[in-house]
């Protein structure tokens, strides 16, 4: 029984053995997320759901690559797995390949989903592990939030209205003035 390891410090996914030996990779791997997603693949280990090969969508620049997706059991979230794709499509950061934001899934490449997938007719796959980042790797990635800042509440500031300017007004001429 196989499992995936996506290593987010060095953008990388293997297959390892149930020995925990490397199978196949590694590979090079992101999780760069769209903004309309629900964020990024959440640590920890999750058990292997079901391949869908997409068959109708096989090319290198789809959704999904030419080789479909194996997709997880992640709490909260659907249709989270692992693929590949839009090689030489562009995302909105100009991104391309493995580099090419998701709606949450872990990007990869051809060759490895080619790769995952001649293994894993041999040797099932049954998981995947997100290992969370070191602290040193997170502050290199600049992930670690900053402590928030109190902020200090204060009454909106009232502007007063401003009274239109006053106008110089015409002395009118009275005709009916007497002498």
């Amino acid at each position: 029984m196989s499992t995936l390891e996506f290593d987010r410090a060095k953008c990388t996914i293997t297959l390892l053995s149930s020995s925990g030996e490397v199978s196949s990779g590694p590979f090079e791997a992101y999780n760069n997320v769209d903004s309309h997603s629900k964020g990024p693949w959440p640590d920890g280990t999750y058990q292997y759901q079901t391949y869908v090969s997409h068959a109708e969508l096989a090319d290198p620049d789809s959704e999904y690559g030419s080789f479909g997706i194996f997709i997880f059991a992640v709490p909260q979230r659907t249709g989270m797995g692992v693929h590949s794709g839009r090689e030489e499509v562009p995302d909105g950061l100009n991104r391309t390949g493995p580099q090419h934001c998701t709606l949450g899934c872990i990007r990869t490449t051809d060759e490895a989903m080619s790769e995952f997938l001649r293994v894993s007719s041999n040797d099932p796959l049954i998981s995947i592990t997100v290992p969370p980042l070191s602290e040193e790797a997170r502050d290199l990635a600049g992930l670690l939030q900053k402590p928030k800042q109190k902020r200090i509440a204060r009454r909106p500031r009232r502007v007063k209205a401003q009274k239109p300017p006053k106008r110089k007004q015409k002395r009118r001429s009275n005709s009916r003035r007497t002498r």
